[in-house]
C-alpha cells in the first residue's frame, strides 16, 4: 500500500470516498457515458494503490477528466510525480515566497515595497483567467489588506496603493459573482469606487462598474445592466483604456437580451472603434491594462461577447464566426493569458448557435461541447449555468423532439449545470 497521487488530490479536495464516488458519477453523467459503478471499498483500494492492473477503459476516462492528469500518474506513489505536479511540489517553495514578500515590506512604504504589490497584483490578475477562483480571490484580499496598511504612511506613493486597494476590491467583487455571490458583489465594488475616487482613478473606477453591469447583464438584468454601463461611462470620462471596449460589449449582450437588433450593431461597431484607439496609446501607470490577465479586454473576448450577443438576436452564422475567432484566439494566444472560463462560453456560444442554425448540426455541436466535459469540477463555476442552460433549452424545442441525439446532449448539459455549484462563502473579506 502506498500514498498515491489520486489520495493526495482527494485529500486535498477533503472528500470522503462516499462523495469521491458521487463525483465521479457526475463526471461520468457530464461525459455522456454510461454510469460508473465503484464502490467506496474499490476507489479506497486504487487511492491506496492495492489494485495489480488498470482500472476499465470508463473508470480510467472518467478518472483522468476530473483530476486532470493520465491514470498512470494518478496510481503512482504522489512522490515519483510531484515533480510534474506543481499544486504539489511547491508548496514549499510558495511559503517561502510569500514570506519573501513580506520582508519587502521591512522598511515601510517605498518604491520597492510599492513595486512588490503591484507586482503580485498583475501575477493574480493572469492566474485569475487559468487557475482556480478562490485561492486566487484569496490573494486579491491579502494584496488589498495589506495596501490599506501602508496607506497612512505612503506620502507620495499614495496614489499607487489606492489603485492596488481599488483593483484589489474590483476583483473581489468579480470573483463573488463568478462564484454565485451577486448579493457581496457591490459592497466590494463600491468600496473600489471609493478607493479609485481617493486616488483619481477613473479607468478602476468604471472598471468596477463594468463588473457590475457585466453581473447584471448575466443575470437576466439587461436595463440595470444598462445603467451600470452608463455610469461607468461617466467615471471613465475621457481616458482611453481598454474597459470602454468592455462596456460596449457589455452593452451589446445586454440589447441582445432586449431583442434591440440595431442596438446591438451599434455597440459591436462602437467596440471596434474603441478598439482601434487604445491600439494607438501604452497603458496607463494608473489604469488596470497595465496588469493584463482578466483586467485587460483583448480581442478574444471581444469576438466572445460578439458571438453572444449574435446569437441572441439570430445571426447563427455570425454568431459561430465569432465564437470559433475567439476559440481560435485563446487556444493560439499566451498561455497565461488563456481564460477557461471565457473559451468556455464561447464554446457554449458555438454549440448552441449550431443547435438553432437554420439546418442544426448536432455532430458540430457535440464536438464544440467535449472540451467543457473535460474541465475539472473545480472550474466549473456558476457563471456558466445560464449558457448551459440556454443549449439545454435549445436542445428541448420542437424541433429536436425524436432526436436520441438531442437527449443525448441534453443530459449532457443537464449535468454539467448540476456540478456548477455555487460558492458564496468563499469571497466574504
Amino acid at each position: 500500500m502506498h500514498r498515491t497521487l489520486l489520495r493526495q488530490l482527494v485529500a486535498e479536495r477533503n472528500l470522503s470516498y462516499q462523495e469521491l464516488s458521487e463525483v465521479l458519477g457526475r463526471r461520468a453523467k457530464a461525459l455522456g457515458t454510461r454510469p460508473l459503478d465503484l464502490s467506496e471499498r474499490q476507489l479506497k483500494r486504487l487511492a491506496n494503490g492495492q489494485v495489480k492492473s488498470l482500472p476499465t477503459p470508463l473508470t480510467r476516462r472518467v478518472l483522468e477528466a476530473e483530476f486532470g492528469h493520465p491514470i498512470e500518474e494518478l496510481l503512482k506513489p504522489a512522490v515519483a510525480v510531484a515533480s510534474r505536479s506543481l499544486p504539489v511540489a511547491d508548496r514549499s517553495l510558495e511559503m517561502a515566497a510569500q514570506a519573501s514578500a513580506g520582508y519587502t515590506m521591512w522598511q515601510g512604504v517605498d518604491e520597492l515595497s510599492v513595486s512588490a504589490l503591484l507586482g503580485q497584483l498583475g501575477q493574480l490578475a493572469q492566474e485569475y483567467v487559468h487557475g482556480e477562483m478562490t485561492p486566487v480571490a484569496d490573494g486579491f484580499s491579502v494584496v488589498r489588506e495589506t495596501a490599506i496598511e501602508l496607506l497612512p504612511r505612503a506620502g507620495a506613493l499614495h496614489r499607487h496603493l489606492y489603485l492596488i486597494a481599488s483593483v484589489s476590491s474590483a476583483m473581489l467583487a468579480h470573483a463573488a459573482g463568478n462564484l454565485g455571490d451577486l448579493a457581496r458583489a457591490p459592497a466590494h465594488a463600491h468600496a473600489a469606487l471609493r478607493f479609485a475616487e481617493l486616488g483619481q482613478l477613473p479607468g478602476v473606477g468604471a472598471w468596477a462598474l463594468a463588473v457590475l453591469a457585466l453581473q447584471q447583464e448575466w443575470s437576466g438584468s439587461p436595463r440595470q445592466s444598462l445603467i451600470f454601463a452608463q455610469q461607468a461611462r461617466s467615471y471613465l470620462g475621457s481616458s482611453v483604456e481598454s474597459v470602454a471596449v468592455w462596456l460596449s460589449a457589455i452593452e451589446a449582450r445586454a440589447y441582445a437580451r432586449l431583442g434591440n437588433r440595431p442596438a446591438v450593431n451599434d455597440a459591436l461597431q462602437q467596440a471596434d472603434r474603441e478598439r482601434h484607439a487604445i491600439s494607438q496609446l501604452a497603458a496607463s501607470e494608473y489604469g488596470v491594462d497595465q496588469f493584463g490577465g482578466i483586467l485587460s479586454f483583448g480581442e478574444a473576448k471581444q469576438h466572445y461577447y460578439a458571438g453572444t450577443a449574435l446569437r441572441r438576436i439570430g445571426e447563427m452564422d455570425h454568431a459561430r464566426i465569432r465564437a470559433s475567432a475567439a476559440i481560435a484566439a485563446y487556444e493560439t494566444g499566451p498561455a497565461h493569458e488563456r481564460s477557461y472560463g471565457d473559451e468556455t462560453l464561447a464554446r457554449l456560444d458555438l454549440a448552441i448557435a449550431y443547435v438553432l442554425g437554420g439546418d442544426p448540426d448536432l455532430d458540430a455541436a457535440d464536438v464544440a461541447l467535449q472540451p467543457v466535459t473535460q474541465l475539472p469540477e473545480a472550474l466549473l463555476l456558476p457563471v456558466l449555468q445560464g449558457h448551459l442552460g440556454e443549449l439545454t433549452a435549445a436542445l428541448s424545442c420542437p424541433r429536436m423532439i425524436g432526436s436520441r441525439q438531442a437527449i443525448q446532449l441534453r443530459d449532457t448539459a443537464m449535468a454539467l449545470s448540476s456540478m456548477c455549484t455555487p460558492h458564496p462563502t468563499q469571497i466574504t473579506r
